[in-house]
């Protein structure tokens, strides 16, 4: 695996129940904005699944698609974690498993800037053990 795979896969993880992401949220939060069919071909090989809930991305327009159990089946999973799925109506009434979509806007999981970047991680991790030891971190506030 490689250590693109392993990024995703790892990204994906962050996605609580309840919640989804898109490919291009993913691809953004590890530092590949523009890899957003990579990030899916790399879902696509999950060999940790359901541990890393695949099912839980979704297309940047709320559409699902991309799973291995196909549509009906991550319809179901989403539903079961409490997240509402619905299903566009063609002009004619009729309904397929291709249009079935998540509403983002109620449902969608937002990663922190950086999270999974290297250079951010670190200043965070030096902020944190600043905050445990008491250092005053603002200059204005000096004694």
């Amino acid at each position: 695996m490689t250590s693109f795979q392993e990024k995703v896969l790892r990204a994906t993880t962050r996605v609580p129940r309840g919640r989804v992401a898109t490919y291009a949220d993913i691809a953004r939060a590890i530092g590949r904005p523009r890899a957003t069919r990579a990030v899916g071909q790399a879902l696509r090989r999950n060999p940790h699944a359901p541990k890393v809930p695949c099912h839980r991305v979704v297309a940047s327009d709320g559409r699902l698609c991309g799973f291995a159990g196909g549509l009906r089946k991550k319809a179901r999973l989403l539903r079961g974690e409490g997240v509402e799925v619905q299903a566009r109506k063609h002009a004619d009434g009729t309904r397929t498993y291709a249009d079935l979509f998540v509403d983002l806007r109620k449902y969608r999981f937002v990663f922190l800037e950086g999270e999974f970047n290297p250079s951010v991680k670190k200043r965070l991790a030096r902020l944190q053990k600043d905050v445990q030891k008491g250092k005053n971190l603002s200059p204005t506030f000096r004694s």
